[in-house]
């Protein structure tokens, strides 16, 4: 008994064939091409918009350029400016800072004598004995 119950559980769980659509025959002829002439026309569009787009792009950016080349030539000229100026700084205070070795500078000494103010007790004559 137990063998023909297995050989029922085999025979159950065999693999069913899948079920299949129907295929349906291609149809040569004459199709409507409208459709696929509309897309390309609607392409043509697009790419000339685009074409359009790139040239604006390409003339704004252009215009930078320029604008940035020369914010790069003042640049180049400031620290050009700078570079120089602190050279001649440089040297400016190499030249006061040896010559002071070398040359003193002393104020003037006048000859002046200062006297005494004289006084009304200095002027009396002494009396004679």
């Amino acid at each position: 008994m137990s063998a023909t119950r297995t050989r029922a559980k085999a025979e159950d769980t065999s693999p069913q064939p899948p079920q299949s659509t129907p295929v349906q025959p291609v149809q040569h002829g004459y199709q409507d091409h409208s459709f696929t002439l509309q897309a390309i026309m609607e392409l043509q569009k697009s790419v000339g918009e685009m074409n359009a787009n790139l040239q604006a792009m390409k003339g704004t950016i252009d215009g930078v350029k320029s604008k940035v080349d020369d914010l790069v030539s003042w640049k180049h000229m400031i620290i050009g400016g700078a570079a120089v100026f602190g050279v001649v700084a440089t040297v400016i205070v190499f030249v006061v800072t040896k010559a002071s070795d070398y040359i003193t500078i002393k104020a003037p000494v006048a000859n002046v004598t200062i006297a005494a103010p004289i006084t009304q007790a200095a002027s009396v004559v002494p009396s004679k004995k």
